[in-house]
């Protein structure tokens, strides 16, 4: 599980790093707690894969203020270009893009996985989220950042066949070596698509 989580907090930082065009990003510890009116941030975006391993959703608190700026970078536009709707869809698909790559990670390790739309919350919805966790769920977050702005990215994940999960660990581990080393070596083709 421990590996799982560290995978997921990794990719993130990566997908996230090509979405914006090659922002530098930091990924470290998350452990605060909800506000008083039960977010962490003003919006969540959010997508679900589930199959026979197991649960696992994603989700994103984000802020107006970050998204644009992000949203920005990765689209080459002017931050005062950047509509609310299109600043929103940015983090949308950033975790439709966190999620296509994990399925397909899996996938290609005979894990099979269906996924959810990607889909927006006002972030006092995480209250409820986690009212609803049973036992068998685990949590994790993360706060992504770059210079002034950063993401909460939280996980709740529920494993039903760990030993699936245990014997993709290695080809998991590749992976995450081979993204490092395509990056410092520039091979990254450096593309973003971005889906209205």
């Amino acid at each position: 599980m421990e590996f799982f989580k560290r995978f997921l907090r990794e990719t993130s930082r990566m997908r996230l790093s090509k979405h914006c065009r090659d922002l530098e990003m930091k990924v470290d510890d998350w452990s605060e707690s909800l506000r008083s009116d039960g977010s962490i941030s003003e919006y969540i975006s959010s997508i679900m894969l589930w199959g026979g391993p197991g649960r696992v959703m994603i989700k994103a608190h984000f802020d107006l203020e970050t998204a644009s700026a992000w949203a920005a970078h990765g689209l080459q536009m002017k931050e005062n270009e950047v509509d609310d709707s299109v600043a929103i869809d940015f983090f949308r698909e950033f975790c439709n893009l966190q999620a296509g790559y994990l399925r397909g990670v899996l996938e290609a390790n005979r894990l099979l996985f269906g996924i959810s739309l990607p889909f927006i919350m006002a972030g006092d919805s995480e209250g409820m989220f986690q009212e609803l966790q049973g036992n068998s769920v685990e949590t994790c977050a993360w706060r992504l950042l770059e210079g002034n702005h950063a993401v909460i990215c939280t996980a709740e994940i529920e494993i039903i066949d760990p030993k699936a999960i245990e014997l993709v660990q290695p080809a998991l581990e590749t992976l995450l070596i081979e993204e490092d080393l395509k990056k410092a070596s520039g091979a990254d083709d450096g593309d973003v698509e971005f889906l209205f």
